[in-house]
């Protein structure tokens, strides 16, 4: 038989550590190949490191398995489904398996939504699309990613962000995971290095990510309920109005509107920065645990604005 490599189906799979290789040749030495290595058409879809050891080691005679496919993407994914099944995985290495499929996902949303066409055309001819016509699921690259790896969209975004910028030493953690290296933690870390700008309202120097597309005001600058009037003194410098300042004559007394003003503005900013917060760990609060703990701060933060307002509607008596 002339086995076959094919490197496509070998650099998807996560590599045995040097501890495991070794004790995998030694197993082998000792007791002879037990799993048998898995083919389609005399190329080698599970079983690599057996087969090199057996090569190493002049050892010809070991089990073999022969499976049917009928493409090269259809025994990749049982490559990745099998790798997933049976390996004791972080949630990284789980994912960087998924993230193999990304091709595979991509060409098959593509011919799904070819599928889709021909039926409604096929419907629209013969009168009845209009009423049989049904909604098409929405799903994602990411969310079908997700799906497979057994994790959240969230956390492939996470792994996709650390494989295509983190350093050596960053992708070394993620692999490793526990304390400090979750991949939220390594993803910030990495983001935090991104290109920044200055927020043409506070002056901020902020990270990218802070600003939406096309804007040149930071996202929590551009979400601050606009005082009225703004616009009406732009022509005034900063050294005028700080003279104003001082000059009594041009004195103007700080009325209600003004504090209501200021309150609405700081109270929106700091509920779109609380947002923001729960927003970035989705994947934390799915825990039951974890949700519970918000939930009591969120009640923390309830009593504490109802006995604001308790005091103040006693204090205008």
């Amino acid at each position: 038989m002339n086995i076959k490599i094919d490197y496509d189906f070998k650099k998807c799979l996560p590599a045995l550590t040097p501890e495991e290789y070794a004790n995998l040749e030694a197993s082998i030495l000792k007791e002879g190949v037990r799993d048998p290595i898995i083919l389609w058409n005399e190329t080698i879809i599970d079983g690599h490191n057996r087969y090199q050891i057996c090569t190493d080691h002049n050892i010809t005679e070991f089990p073999t398995t022969a499976m049917d496919f009928k493409s090269k993407d259809q025994a990749l994914e049982w490559i990745l489904q099998n790798q997933l099944g049976r390996r004791n995985l972080t949630d990284f290495q789980r994912n960087k398996i998924a993230l193999q499929y990304e091709e595979v996902i991509a060409k098959r949303m593509k011919e799904r939504m070819s599928e889709r066409g021909k039926d409604q055309a096929e419907l629209l001819h013969s009168g009845k699309g209009g009423r049989n016509r049904q909604p098409l699921e929405k799903t994602s690259k990411r969310k079908e990613l997700a799906k497979i790896a057994g994790t959240s969209e969230f956390s492939i975004r996470n792994t996709k962000t650390i494989l295509e910028k983190g350093t050596p030493e960053q992708i070394e953690r993620a692999e490793k995971g526990g304390k400090g290296n979750s991949l939220t933690a390594i993803a910030r870390e990495i983001t935090a290095q991104d290109e920044t700008k200055k927020c043409k309202t506070c002056g901020r120097i902020l990270p990218i990510s802070e600003f939406r597309e096309g804007h040149n005001s930071c996202k929590t600058c551009s979400n601050r309920k606009p005082y009225k009037g703004t616009g009406k003194y732009d022509h005034i410098s900063d050294a005028e109005v700080i003279g104003d300042l001082y000059n009594e004559d041009k004195f103007k007394p700080y009325t209600i509107e003004d504090v209501v003003q200021e309150f609405e503005a700081n109270f929106e900013v700091s509920l779109d920065m609380l947002e923001g917060i729960l927003s970035a760990h989705t994947d934390v609060l799915k825990d039951q645990d974890n949700n519970k703990k918000i939930q009591t701060v969120l009640e923390k933060a309830e009593k504490a604005f109802n006995e604001m307002k308790r005091r103040y509607e006693h204090e205008k008596l």
